[in-house]
């Protein structure tokens, strides 16, 4: 980004083309400015915990200009008018009615041209002294020297709308000599700051256009490029191309991104600054990427019509744009749940009449679904637990390969295809998850998931197609529950293996690892039945968690082959029925493509219906690994006890007070924590094992309950693994101190003299030793006719191990 905003253009190739000249008009390359890959390897090479921990530690300390800052006692920030750092945002002022009007008679604020960064946009760095902006942070008592110091003043929207458009190196066609942010008003001809002409459109109720060409908002996509904007009235922009980040922060600020239509420029249209622009058809039906007309007003009366793309490329865009942007979207959704709580009508308004094969059935308005999830909200009021969200996001991905394959095969319109999978990628990435409200216990096939599925995803494909896309012509279109939530349980839980527990599980192997190494030569006492045994290191103790958590995940990995096999393409008692031959191959296809994994058709469909025989071993071994875990966490419950009366060989990180009574009380809550979750994940896996036995015939009918425990298993333990491996493993402290005295009354410490005294012997020993509280060195050199060299050797705990 910055050999980019160098050389002013990214149509270069930076590894053989200059960025510039230098003062000797000698070419400067990349290679001349920036380090080489070996030198960051050495840099990065000297960045560890203990200097990190170091730096950070003096963050929030700020220098004295940030101390000097007054503050309330308050737990809010109470804004100040004076404050060239933060002040209360215009954002909260007024709710706002959104967008929901054309544009019309818009001049242009600004025109500009191709690769413009949103360090031009936004003032990065770099306010000419006599802009707006300085005259505003002057007027405050800041010296010029710390004007651009936009770190710690971004925050004030008087200052950044003051420089918004307001870079030293920003240059608008509308005035072709002058750089710094400069514009002049629709059929004037002095200059005026671009700031200056946006409070005067403002005054006036004038909208504003900004027009650009290629690339506009590269570079690092500051939100305040866009809120900036938003702040000097700018409705619209409109350019040949943007950086993706940056059209998202101006849609979700509410401002339109427009392009133009391919074969059509500022420069094709002769634009002169002189314009006006009138953006139709944002009154009515407004669908993703949808084609606007746009009649261009000449100062000669002329007039010129084109066409514009909407870059609101999802629907969620056409919300957000819709509402005013994204805090309007959110703060009237809670406005109006609050005004329904308040009057008593919560989930009693706005609905509209759906039908299925049942009759007709009312549903909330603002609901993507239809009338079969309405039935089973009606229906089932038993766990208050909606169906898990990895396990919705994977339905998501099983319907959109589904569309692609029945496209391929010739069931499905390319078209229609192509609007459901868009829509069930969006359900696949966690978007609209507040439209899957059904709950856990439902009836046992999932089908009411499957529908709610099927229901969001048609409405969301309609709306981008412009025609019905019907639930389950289309989006189940040659499936079945039957089949389909087999699969989202095989394929949920696969992913979540792969993307959250293996992960953790091998850090919180890797950081017991690295303990391991730190405590070779820690020597404590073994304990057998809770009672004082042989010595060992705390490496080697530490060591078998390890193994324990290696032999865990093994076992784990074993048991995913037969997680990849999927149902799909069964359909509805497994013949297939309904379904090409060709089906279930060409999904899996796609389905790979989509998340990386190999699945594959399951080798019998009849088994892969009836069973869940596959997910009762995944949460076998899951149970495996929960009763290591637990295991680890109640050593390291025994390790910390005390701090005075207990074993008290490592200390804990403190994290919270651990008595609501008894001062200074601090307790083991992580390792606590994930005791009671590994408790639960072997609660799941007796309930999921019940839910296995219940496939009668062609099918099993416990599969959302299957479904539910499963996934909050391999969440459970993957969440643990972190805890332990970030909150227990990588800090406790070992009291070295604890350790050895232990180890230098521990009677146990006999039994090395046992080839040289026998086990009676040495029994007496130790009972005496016990007995008066004294060391076995001291005992046996009385007891036995052992030399003290001898007996040291043999007694030394490291020659034990």
């Amino acid at each position: 980004m910055v050999a980019y905003a160098l050389a002013g253009t990214t149509r270069i190739n930076l590894s053989e083309d200059p960025l510039g000249l230098d003062a000797h008009g000698e070419p400067v390359y990349l290679r001349d400015v920036w380090p080489s890959n070996a030198e960051i390897a050495a840099v990065v090479q000297t960045v560890n915990r203990a200097m990190f921990m170091k730096e950070y530690s003096a963050v929030f300390a700020g220098d004295g200009t940030w101390q000097s800052i007054e503050t309330g006692g308050g737990a809010t920030y109470a804004f100040s008018a004076d404050s060239t750092y933060i002040q209360l945002p215009p954002f909260f002022e007024a709710q706002y009615s959104g967008n929901r009007h054309d544009i019309l008679g818009a001049p242009m604020l600004a025109m500009l041209g191709d690769s413009v960064t949103t360090d031009h946009i936004s003032p990065a760095g770099a306010i000419p002294s006599d802009s707006p902006a300085a005259q505003y942070l002057k007027a405050h008592g800041v010296a010029e020297a710390d004007f651009n110091s936009y770190g710690s003043r971004r925050g004030n929207h008087e200052v950044m709308m003051r420089g918004t458009f307001g870079n030293i190196r920003i240059r608008n066609e509308m005035t072709p000599t002058l750089e710094g942010g400069y514009t002049r008003l629709i059929g004037e001809i002095d200059p005026k700051f671009i700031y200056d002409a946006a409070m005067d459109y403002q005054s006036r109720g004038i909208g504003t256009v900004v027009v650009a060409g290629l690339e506009y908002g590269t570079g690092s996509s500051r939100d305040w490029a866009a809120k900036g904007t938003l702040l000097l009235g700018v409705k619209a922009v409109i350019v040949e191309s943007f950086e993706r980040i940056h059209r998202s922060n101006l849609v979700g600020m509410g401002i339109l991104p427009l392009q133009f239509m391919p074969g059509v420029t500022r420069k094709t249209l002769a634009l002169t600054g002189d314009e006006t622009f009138d953006i139709l058809g944002l009154d009515g039906e407004l669908t993703p990427q949808q084609i606007l007309r746009a009649i261009v007003h000449y100062p000669s009366g002329q007039t010129r019509e084109i066409q514009l793309q909407a870059r609101l490329d999802t629907l969620v865009d056409v919300l957000y744009y819709r509402a005013g942007g994204v805090l309007t979207y959110v703060l009237n959704r809670i406005a109006g749940q609050m005004a329904e709580v308040l009057s008593g009508s919560h989930g009693m308004s706005d609905t509209c009449i759906e039908s299925d094969s049942l009759g007709e059935v009312a549903v909330p308005g603002s609901a993507l679904y239809g009338a079969q999830t309405q039935r089973a909200l009606d229906n089932f009021h038993i766990g208050g637990m909606p169906m898990p969200g990895a396990f919705i996001r994977a339905l998501g991905l099983i319907k959109a390969a589904a569309a692609r394959a029945n496209a391929e095969l010739g069931l499905l319109d390319p078209a229609v295809a192509r609007s459901i999978s868009d829509a069930a990628l969006c359900i696949a990435q966690g978007q609209y998850s507040e439209h899957f409200p059904v709950d856990v216990f439902q009836t046992g096939s999932g089908t009411s998931t499957n529908m709610n599925a099927n229901e969001v995803i048609a409405t969301l494909a309609s709306a981008q197609l412009g025609q019905g896309v019907h639930p389950n012509d289309h989006v189940n279109c040659r499936q079945s529950s039957n089949d389909v939530i087999p699969t989202a349980i095989h394929v949920s839980a696969e992913l979540a293996l792969s993307s959250a527990l293996m992960p953790a599980l091998h850090r919180l192997a890797d950081a017991i690892a690295q303990r391991e190494l730190e405590l070779t030569d820690t020597i404590k006492t073994g304990r057998t039945h809770l009672m004082d045994a042989m010595p060992l290191s705390l490496a080697q103790e530490l060591s078998g968690w390890r193994a324990q958590l290696a032999q865990a995940g093994q076992r784990i990995d074993a048991s995913r082959t037969q997680l990849r096999q999927l149902a799909q393409g069964a359909t509805a008692v497994g013949t297939g029925v309904n379904a090409d031959p060709r089906f279930a191959a060409r999904f899996c296809f796609y389905l790979n493509e989509s998340c990386g994994v190999t699945f594959e058709p399951a080798d019998n469909f009849f088994a892969a219906l009836a069973s869940q025989d596959v997910a009762v071993a995944v949460s076998g071994q899951l149970k495996s690994l929960a009763v290591a875990l637990m295991k680890i966490a109640n050593d390291l419950r025994w390790m910390n006890s005390g701090p005075l009366s207990g074993l008290a060989e490592i200390s804990l990180k403190a994290l919270q007070p651990g008595s609501s009574i008894m001062p200074g009380k601090v307790n083991p809550v992580i390792p606590e924590a994930v005791a009671m979750a590994a408790a639960q994940v072997i609660g799941n896996d007796t309930a999921i094992t019940i839910g296995g036995q219940s496939g009668n015939f062609q099918l099993n009918v416990m599969l959302p309950l299957i479904a539910h425990n499963l996934l909050q298993s391999i969440a459970l333990l993957a969440n643990s693994c972190d805890a332990l491996a970030d909150h227990c493993i990588a800090d406790f402290v070992v009291n070295t101190a604890n350790i050895d005295a232990n180890l230098a009354r521990n009677p146990i410490l006999v039994t090395a003299l046992n080839r040289e005294i026998g086990y009676s012997k040495a029994a007496e020993i130790a009972k005496r030793a016990y007995r008066e509280g004294r060391p076995i060195l001291e005992v046996a050199q009385e007891m036995t006719d052992l030399s003290s060299e001898k007996l040291a050797q043999l007694l030394n705990p490291k020659s034990l191990i």
